[in-house]
């Protein structure tokens, strides 16, 4: 059965990734003949990034929802009471933040529209404001995706897409899908608080919250960009990087910029399985990070629609990661006898081959609806047509 399915955006890559998810999801329902209103409940969205309105680009921004969540605010990030200030006052993180804050007087960036490229901006601004703008948004998604409502409205989808109910009961676990970029300010400083927010929202009915899966874009992906924007995007990659590696290797690591959300903390920092997602597979190369973010809502809205598919992907990675964690690594960096050292990062990739019938048969059926509509408002004058006869009974002659 079609199962639901969270996805979470963070920063500009991940809210392009997500829409463009959204946006093949309505396209593959309006070829099943239905529309954009009866998409299901089941499916949820969060985009969050720093700028207080979403300035996702004009083509995808149609398939925006009401799922938004700006952090900065209205807060300054220098200055009394600022971003800066604030963190620098809480007592529980003064010693985890002073190892990684940037000297506010160097900071001339408006977080109203961006953390403009740099981790450390983006890391403070989720620090200081994800566990408590995240959670309402986190419990509101996970409600509407175990409603009735929801059940019922996947149901009609797999009679739709499948041809069959495969069962009543209830749908399978819900997976979360949390994409951003390694490389860049927003995404890359508060993807890591996300899914720490994402984890220990769960409980008893909803431990499914502790699986999250996250997809990241390597820095191949914005090598197409022009030498300032690229300027930062190694540092941050590596900064995000040892911060990944630091949560899976270090088990007992807490998430002391969350000290509102209340649930299960579980094991270590960030996504549970984190893949990387890069612009080559060394034979095939995306030529821009837009065709990246394509890609990649590609591989997740086919996940969404193949229920095989997704069901093989989880029990794979579940079942695998564990196993390949006991594997040392080509640096002989990873110690495969201590047992907390697992696997901080594994690779994603996805390809699929169509003869295209599902549009071909659309097209035919459109096309011979349309000669038949014009073969009936041009036929010529037939017996009994100056009678009365009516439409229906001239096409009906024909």
């Amino acid at each position: 059965m079609f199962r639901p399915f969270l996805f979470v955006g963070c920063g500009g890559s991940g809210l392009k990734t997500i829409r463009a998810v959204r946006k093949n999801l309505i396209t593959a329902m309006e070829f099943q003949g239905l529309s954009a209103s009866d998409f299901p409940d089941a499916w949820q969205f969060l985009a969050i990034d720093v700028p207080k309105s979403e300035d996702t680009p004009g083509g995808l921004q149609a398939y925006a929802d009401n799922d938004y969540i700006g952090l900065s605010d209205n807060i300054a990030y220098r200055f009394t009471n600022g971003i800066d200030d604030q963190l620098a006052q809480r007592k529980n993180t003064q010693a985890d933040f002073v190892t990684w804050r940037t000297d506010p007087e160097n900071v001339a960036v408006n977080v109203d529209i961006g953390a403009g490229q740099y981790r450390a901006v983006g890391r403070a601004v989720g620090a200081l404001t994800v566990g408590a703008k995240l959670q309402p948004a986190i419990e509101a998604a996970v409600n509407a995706m175990q409603s009735p409502k929801a059940t019922r409205q996947l149901r009609k989808l797999e009679e739709v897409f499948l041809g069959e109910v495969s069962h009543e009961g209830p749908p399978p676990a819900p997976v979360v899908f949390l994409v951003s970029s390694l490389g860049g300010g927003a995404g890359s400083g508060i993807f890591m608080d996300v899914a720490d927010a994402i984890r220990r929202s769960s409980g008893p009915a909803t431990k499914w919250l502790q699986e999250v899966i996250g997809l990241l874009y390597d820095p191949s992906v914005f090598s197409d960009q022009n030498g300032f924007l690229a300027g930062g995007i190694p540092a941050n990659t590596l900064a995000a990087m040892s911060e990944i590696v630091s949560g899976k290797w270090n088990e007992s690591a807490g998430a002391p910029y969350l000290p509102g959300i209340v649930g299960e903390p579980g094991e270590g920092r960030g996504p549970k399985y984190t893949f990387i997602f890069g612009r080559t597979n060394g034979r095939i190369n995306l030529e821009t990070s837009q065709d990246a973010y394509t890609s990649a809502a590609s591989v997740l809205s086919g996940l969404v629609l193949r229920p095989e598919v997704v069901t093989g992907m989880i029990s794979f990675t579940v079942g695998n990661w564990p196993t390949d964690s006991a594997k040392s690594d080509a640096l002989k960096i990873h110690d495969n006898s201590t047992t907390f050292m697992k696997k901080p990062v594994s690779a994603l990739g996805s390809g699929t081959i169509s003869l295209g019938r599902d549009r071909f048969r659309l097209y035919a059926a459109e096309r011979i609806t349309s000669g038949a509509l014009n073969a009936a408002t041009q036929i010529p004058a037939l017996p009994g047509a100056d009678t009365g006869l009516k439409t229906t009974e001239v096409i009906k002659q024909l």
